[in-house]
């Protein structure tokens, strides 16, 4: 059965998120004529399991059947540089959007990289990508940035981060557990200001912070 364009992407999707990869390409060798969406599916499908290597393959083979790859395929590849920790690749790929293909990043791809710049460690570079973008559109990059501050036990930059996120969504809860988090970390052991988290989480339930 000859597979239309949706159909045979949808199927590459499906696999590539439940991990099938193999059945993923089946599905992509079986259409003689595979769209850029596809092949984005495909990406995301090795992305997901961080596998780089497989990603830049695919990326070589799009261009070789003639596809180009839009917004959404370079958001495939910067999540996969985050997952297998390839932070040049990842900085190689922001800066190639625009210059080999005349995209134009936006804020999903920018926040891409601050979590690839977070997971590496590298947190005053993730900050400063931060504070040079528009502050309504940066949630999901201070979130990012919250997390890695936690991993690393960055206790100054994760109040800065947390502070801001309290401006920009102050019914989120996210923020406040990760802030929590990184008070009760054993390595920091502040244990006056969990509590000070604490009340502060239940203060603000009261007066209906959390509330819709």
């Amino acid at each position: 059965m000859e597979l239309d364009a949706v159909i045979q992407t949808s199927l590459i999707y499906m696999y590539g998120q439940l991990g099938s990869l193999e059945e993923a390409t089946k599905v992509l060798d079986s259409s003689s004529c595979s769209c850029v969406e596809s092949w984005t599916a495909m990406i995301a499908g090795y992305a997901k399991q961080g596998n780089y290597g497989k990603v830049q393959q695919c990326m070589d083979d799009m261009h070789l059947s003639g596809s180009k790859p839009d917004e959404k395929t370079y958001t495939s590849i910067l999540v996969g540089c985050s997952h297998s920790a390839e932070v040049s690749e990842g900085g190689w790929h922001l800066q190639s959007m625009l210059k080999t293909h005349g995209i134009m990043p936006e804020i999903e791809h920018f926040t891409c990289m601050i979590d690839i710049l977070g997971r590496a460690g590298r947190l005053d570079e993730a900050e400063k990508i931060l504070k040079s973008m528009p502050s309504t559109m940066t949630i999901g990059g201070w979130m990012s940035l919250l997390m890695a501050c936690k991993q690393f036990g960055n206790n100054r930059l994760g109040k800065l981060c947390f502070s801001r996120l309290v401006e920009l969504d102050p019914k989120g809860a996210t923020g406040y557990m990760l802030m929590l988090g990184i008070h009760a970390d054993e390595s920091v052991n502040k244990w006056t200001e969990v509590n000070d988290s604490v009340n502060k989480c239940v203060i603000g339930d009261k007066k209906g912070l959390f509330n819709p």
